[in-house]
């Protein structure tokens, strides 16, 4: 209702009879109820497997490397998140089942153009170098290609005998010995 100078008053409609504002409500109500449920699955999907790894030693300690390999999938299939650590344990006990997650995680941690490259992505590289025997550099669309032309018909056993060995050359570059003889 509005007042006009004269005390007289009239009723406003703004063309909303019921069935509209009941559409309105249910349609809040239904984004509330998306929104609380992209909420929980970012919960669960992301923020949980990273509080697993970093903040529950007990769990690490006693867990199998099956789950300890699966924690660390799940932590890396997700482009939020810190895969630095799941990056170093997938060095140690990564498999086959590693290699595709590793080269979706590499599109997302591709260095810049300036050749300057965060410690992250030198691990995701590792990983996959010492899991695979292959090197494309950080190069994703020849990594993506190997995989999906020769890497996934590939053994098992090609890739876990990889998984536990470090090369030399990686190890003398991690302990900052890169000028070390062999």
């Amino acid at each position: 209702m509005l007042a006009l100078a004269g005390s007289q008053t009239f009723k406003v409609n703004f063309g909303l009879d019921e069935m509209k504002k009941k559409w309105i409500i249910r349609t809040g109500v239904a984004v509330v109820i998306l929104l609380a449920m992209g909420g929980l699955y970012f919960y669960v999907a992301i923020m949980q497997p990273h509080r697993q790894l970093y903040r529950d030693d007990a769990w690490w300690k006693t867990a199998t490397t099956n789950d300890q390999r699966l924690l660390c999938h799940r932590i890396i299939s997700h482009r939020i998140g810190a895969p630095h650590d799941a990056f170093l344990h997938l060095r140690k006990i990564g498999n086959k089942d590693s290699v595709p997650l590793l080269i979706r995680a590499l599109r997302w941690q591709r260095p810049p153009k300036d050749g300057v490259m965060v410690c992250t992505t030198a691990h995701c590289l590792d990983t996959l170098r010492s899991l695979t025997g292959q090197d494309f550099g950080t190069d994703y669309d020849k990594w993506e290609n190997w995989w999906n032309t020769a890497g996934k018909d590939l053994s098992p056993t090609n890739f876990h005998e990889r998984a536990a060995i470090p090369s030399k050359k990686a190890t003398r570059a991690y302990l900052g010995e890169d000028n070390a003889k062999d």
